[in-house]
């Protein structure tokens, strides 16, 4: 199996017996490995920031989503969009027709919910010295900020230092020069 393409996983809620064929289809093997299917009572052992995709939808099961969980970005993939689920809210998709904006779509949330992951890391990085009036000033950990921004120029690039380069705008020998001053691992 290919490797995972982010590190967190989307909660997929399967409707009654329909299986997910049409939903993997739809997202390719890779991004489809990122769904774990559960119930509705297993949703909240889910990262909150995550979205939450329902297969296929209807009114009800979105309202109850909704209900338990009214923070959660609700993300529907069906044949046909029923009335009363359009009226219950989320994002929907059609199946076959809307597939790759399906996919862009959760593409675009998981990549954000990775940023966020990453600047609260550096966040935690953050520190504070004193001046010499005794004023204290924050500090960030810049290899740490650097390592991250090296990785994942490395991950889309996957491991091509001069495809990496590029992203980063920097010559393939700086890039070669900075791994080898601090290696990056994890891509």
């Amino acid at each position: 199996m290919d490797k995972p393409i982010y590190q967190a996983t989307v909660p997929l809620i399967v409707n009654h017996q329909a299986g997910t064929e049409p939903v993997e289809t739809a997202l390719g093997r890779r991004l489809f490995s990122q769904l774990k299917p559960c119930t509705l009572s297993e949703l909240g052992q889910f990262d909150e920031r995550l979205p939450v995709l329902i297969y296929p939808c209807t009114g009800p099961l979105i309202q109850r989503v909704k209900d338990q969980f009214p923070n959660r970005v609700i993300i529907c993939a069906t044949f046909r969009i029923p009335k009363k689920a359009q009226e219950s809210g989320g994002q929907f998709f059609r199946l076959p027709i809307h597939g790759a904006f399906l996919k862009q779509q959760l593409e675009l949330l998981l990549e954000l919910h990775s940023i966020k992951r990453q600047k609260c890391r550096l966040i935690k990085q953050i520190g504070s010295i004193k001046t010499e009036k005794g004023v204290e000033v924050p500090t960030l950990n810049l290899d740490l900020s650097r390592s991250l921004i090296i990785r994942e120029a490395m991950s889309q690039a996957d491991g091509k230092k001069a495809v990496a380069a590029k992203y980063l705008g920097i010559s393939r020998q700086a890039l070669s020069q900075s791994l080898d001053r601090s290696p990056v691992t994890g891509f």
